[in-house]
């Protein structure tokens, strides 16, 4: 079902959107239905970050341009869309150095 598109909603200031599609059948995703799902995002930014493995495919699009979605060293993948209110606090949890989580 679809309920906007991108040529019918504007675009929006300081936003972003995220889309994910799995492939039940293990084919891998098309670079042509990656691009559908990243025009289908354009009114949430002009910046897209995409990443695609086999059946697996997201694809993130913000206002304004920045480091993730960024793969771990055992290539797994978390992307997170939301605020953090006490975003210094988690990273020196993590043990993470100032300015490693901006």
């Amino acid at each position: 079902m679809c309920i906007a598109t991108s040529d019918t909603l504007p675009v929006m200031p300081h936003s972003s959107a995220l889309a994910a599609v799995f492939l039940r059948d293990g084919e891998t995703v098309s670079r042509e239905r990656v691009g559908a799902l990243s025009a289908a995002l354009h009114p949430f930014g002009a910046h897209a970050d995409v990443w695609r493995d086999g059946p697996a495919a997201l694809v993130r699009r913000t206002s304004a341009p920045d480091r993730r979605p960024a793969p771990a060293g055992d290539g797994s993948l978390l992307l997170f869309d939301g605020f953090l209110s006490r975003r210094g606090e988690l990273a020196a949890a993590l043990g993470l150095a100032p300015g490693e989580a901006d």
